[in-house]
Formats: C-alpha cells, structure tokens, sequence
C-alpha cells in the first residue's frame, strides 16, 4: 500500500534570521528501484525558525508520483562559513498516514477539514537538520546531523549562477558578513554561533495543560517555539491537553463573553505579527518553562486571567505559581463561528 501510493507535495525551507543558508542545486529526492526520475530542487532560507519559509526550486512534482525513499541535502552555511551534507531516509509510512488523515485546521477564516501537503526542511547552524510536514497543521518528524564537507568553490558559483572568476570564496564571505547585524557578527568572531538552541527547542517537552478561567472557551490556535502548530477545539482539546507538549510561542483564542465571540491574540515570543523573526525572540518563554519544570516529571496548568481586556498567565503546579511575561496581545469581536 505504501510502497505504490501517488502523491504530489511542496516543499519549503526555513532557516533562523541572520543565519542563512544556500541550498545547493542538484541536491534531490529520489527513488530506489522505482521508475521515477530524480526530482532536483535548490534555494535559500533565512526568515525565521517559525515564520518565513521559502518554497524551493524544483522538487515538488508536476503529477503525482511515489513518495521518494530519501533526500540528500548539500548547503552552505553562510554565517558560519561552512558546507554540510546529510542523507535522509524519509519515514515514508508515517508522511503517507498524515497526508491522508484529514485534521482540522483554518482557511480564510473558517474552520475546516484538509490534509497534509508539505514535506519541509529547517536548517539550524551547526549542520541539524529538522524534517516537517505542513498543511492542515505543522508536525516535526526528526532530526539528522549532516556532517561538513569540504565544498570546491567553482562547484558552488556553478550551482548559484555566477563566474567563480568573479568573485573569491573569501570576498563572498566578507560580503555576507557586513550585511549581518554587528551582535551575530561578534558571535562568529567569538565562536558562539548559538549550535543547538533550536534542538533544544525540540528535544523539550512538558506536561502542561491550558486554563481560561471563568471563560467559555470554544478553540484555540497555537504555534511552538519548535514550529509545530495546529487548531484544537472541543474534538481535539482532550488529546491534546494530555500529552507532552513544546514550549508555547503563539496563541489564538475563540471565547465568549455576554453572547460575545472574542479572538484573542497572546504573544509569548517577542516575535509579534507583522515583525520580522528574530533569532532570540522565543528564548525568554523557553526558558522560563525550563526553569519552572527543571527535570521534574511534574505536570502544571497554564492558567490565563482574563484582567481589563488582557490576559495574565501563569503556571501552576498547585505549590509554585509562576507568572509569565506576554510581549503583546490584541483581541476583536467577531462574527459566530468566525475564526
């Protein structure tokens, strides 16, 4: 069933502001021992972990095809001077499940039902790569370690379109590092490029459950500081209560008030909208959470006060209660069943 089913996918690419990376032409899914051709695809990202993707070159299919056995991946790292390589089998079982599996999700402002669509890659430095699906809802499936490799620099020109008579390895180095912000330059003079923050990102997860209290809560839409997000109403809310999650960036809540329906905006990141990612904007609610929990396997509430118009939240595990900074927050009154 796995092995023959057709499907058609985009792709995007994310990497954290101020360190950007080239994805190098050539690089591809491909097949084993199936007819299908190799499917190419190249680009650059350096929008943000969460927010800003970039749909690559090639690599998505013009039909439908079997889904592709592995990538490899080729990039420059372009802050840290760098080329990685790595070799990904895709869990093709799992991408397949969530590409059929209809979830809820929101569309032009109406809740609907839609699928997986999207395989992506975001590239943190230090050569990890993060593996994600996209559509309905945003799901981490894994991280790889490329290793670095040396890279001829006639081969990169090549791949990027220009003359390496041009302009030196050294000379396109220099020119990238004057167009970045003087404390990430300090960074790669200091050799504190900060490897593994996003991993750390991923790699922790608690047990905490949210609180409106004295609120009718109907929904909400929340994003993680590890980029996954996803809807959750009255269907979901119990599944999603229960398990281990990621530390909060986002949310978005759908409550009543007086036969009033409410969209309430809550930014823990100081990322907020319209505002271009910064690389340090989810650290301060990252790590409150992580100080708050330290490797207690204890679980807490994520409680939300309603006070004037805003909201305070705290955390509460019943003998620590512990508040948390909102950067911002905004709200409207919308229309029934308006999302």
């Amino acid at each position: 069933m796995f092995g023959s089913e057709r499907i058609e996918w985009n792709t995007e690419i994310f990497a954290p502001r101020y360190y950007p990376i080239r994805l190098i032409t050539g690089d591809c899914f491909w097949f084993y021992n199936r007819s299908e051709s190799r499917i190419g695809f190249a680009g650059g990202a350096s929008g943000g972990w969460r927010s800003t993707g970039v749909y690559i070159r090639g690599g998505m299919p013009d039909k439908k095809v079997t889904l592709p056995d592995a990538v490899q991946l080729t990039w420059l790292s372009e802050t840290e001077r760098k080329f990685y390589q790595v070799q990904i089998e895709l869990p093709r079982k799992e991408i397949l499940e969530q590409f059929k599996q209809e979830t809820i999700t929101l569309e032009y402002g109406e809740k609907v039902k839609n699928v997986q669509d999207g395989i992506n890659f975001a590239f943190e430095p230090g050569g990890m790569v993060f593996l994600r699906t996209s559509g309905a809802k945003i799901i981490e499936l894994g991280r790889y370690q490329a290793q670095e490799i040396p890279m001829e620099w006639w081969y990169f020109a090549k791949a990027e379109g220009f003359d390496a008579r041009w302009i030196t390895q050294e000379q396109y180095f220099d020119m990238r590092f004057e167009k970045l912000p003087e404390r990430i330059q300090q960074q790669y003079i200091d050799k504190k490029i900060p490897i593994g923050r996003w991993t750390e990102y991923s790699k922790n997860e608690y047990a905490w459950k949210i609180l409106l209290s004295g609120l009718k809560l109907d929904a909400y839409f929340i994003q993680y500081v590890n980029a996954e997000q996803c809807l959750v109403d009255q269907s979901n809310l119990a599944e999603e209560q229960g398990k281990l999650k990621h530390v909060p960036a986002v949310l978005t809540f759908y409550y009543d008030i007086n036969n009033k329906r409410y969209k309430h905006h809550v930014y823990f990141t100081n990322g907020t909208w319209g505002k271009a990612e910064q690389p340090e904007d989810d650290l301060p609610i990252f790590n409150a959470f992580k100080n708050y929990f330290g490797d207690a396997k204890t679980s807490a509430i994520l409680e939300f006060k309603l006070i004037n118009g805003n909201f305070s939240a705290f955390l509460n595990n019943g003998q620590k209660r512990e508040q948390l900074k909102i950067y911002s927050q905004s709200f409207e009154i919308v229309q029934e069943n308006e999302f």
